[in-house]
């Protein structure tokens, strides 16, 4: 879908479980189970891969709910980004 529209900029931010909240007891319950960190990085991963531009976007991941913080402009720094996201994931970095 973002591939549909202009924009100049895609910031992430990972789901964040908040203790109190209806989601939290979901959670406690079983009844919704959060994405583990791989996961998470395999959808970044996913949406730089996928993403098309021949405009200038800024990716960015430095919201504080990512497990990274990398940021860079596309489509020139595409490849160097899914490199930095491949580099977590294989090296098997949990993060809580």
């Amino acid at each position: 879908m973002i591939n549909q529209f202009k924009t100049n900029r895609v910031i992430t931010m990972n789901l964040t479980v908040f203790y109190g909240t209806p989601l939290s007891k979901m959670v406690e319950r079983g009844e919704f189970v959060p994405p583990s960190s791989k996961e998470r990085l395999e959808e970044v991963r996913t949406l730089l891969e996928t993403l098309e531009t021949t405009e200038r976007i800024i990716f960015d991941t430095t919201h504080p709910t990512n497990i990274i913080k990398i940021k860079g402009t596309l489509p020139e720094d595409q490849a160097r980004l899914i490199h930095e996201v491949e580099r977590f994931i294989s090296k098997g970095i949990v993060f809580v």
